[in-house]
Formats: structure tokens, C-alpha cells, sequence
């Protein structure tokens, strides 16, 4: 949910309401990451203008209970949290915001890997 609220507030963007997991299937796949250098490969996409301000970041965590379940399409879930990329800083670190357990946070890709948190994927909204 806190995804949702904050694309519309920063960003005016909206986004359907639906599982973590499920949100692929209601926007479009902007951009896949590899699961060895996902770190990388965020800021490769950002380069390369295939990610922007506004994005989804589906993440896996491999500790969540909500793993080794199916999704909406009978698919196994490729991720359990969500993850809304905000831009990048001074020094050209990319920026997430998200709300992790009960803190809300704006986080670096090391903020992130550092809670055992890695993105699969970016999304982006329907027009």
C-alpha cells in the first residue's frame, strides 16, 4: 500500500491495488534484473533510460512466509515486497522509498542487500 501512496503523492502516478506479487501482471515489465548483479544492473537500466522516477521495484526477500506460492496466474511469486524508485542523489546513487516491517525508509541498493532485499524487476504504470 505505501507504494501506491507514494507514486500518487510524489509523482502523480497511479497504481492498481494488489498483492506485491501480483503487480506485474497489472503494469508493464520495464526492465528484469540479474539475480547475481542486480545492483549493477539497476544502475545500467537507469542509464540506459529504461527505469524512471515513478517505477515499481518488485523485490524478493528470501526470508518472507509469502514465498513458495503461487500468484494470481498460478505462477510461483517472484517477489514479496515493493519498492518505489524516487531518483538518484548528488552522487548518482539510485534512491528506493519503501516500508520494510514497520519502517518507512528511503534506501540505497547497499541499504537494501543489506536486509537480504534484491530487485527482480522494475514496473511501470498503465496508461
Amino acid at each position: 500500500r505505501y507504494v501506491r501512496y507514494a507514486a500518487l503523492d510524489l509523482f502523480r502516478i497511479s497504481l492498481p491495488a494488489c498483492d506485491a506479487w501480483d503487480m506485474r501482471y497489472h503494469t508493464n515489465i520495464a526492465a528484469e534484473l540479474n539475480e547475481n548483479s542486480w545492483k549493477e544492473g539497476t544502475l545500467q537500466a537507469f542509464r540506459e533510460g529504461l527505469i524512471k522516477q515513478g517505477m515499481v521495484a518488485g523485490m524478493y526477500y528470501p526470508k518472507s512466509r509469502n514465498l513458495g506460492k503461487n500468484d494470481e496466474s498460478g505462477n510461483t511469486r517472484k517477489y514479496t515486497h515493493l519498492s518505489l524508485f524516487i531518483g538518484v542523489d548528488s552522487d548518482g546513487q539510485l534512491l528506493t522509498a519503501d516500508k520494510f516491517g514497520k519502517t518507512t525508509r528511503v534506501a540505497y541498493p547497499a541499504d537494501l542487500a543489506k536486509d537480504s532485499l534484491r530487485i527482480v524487476e522494475f514496473l511501470e504504470a498503465r496508461k
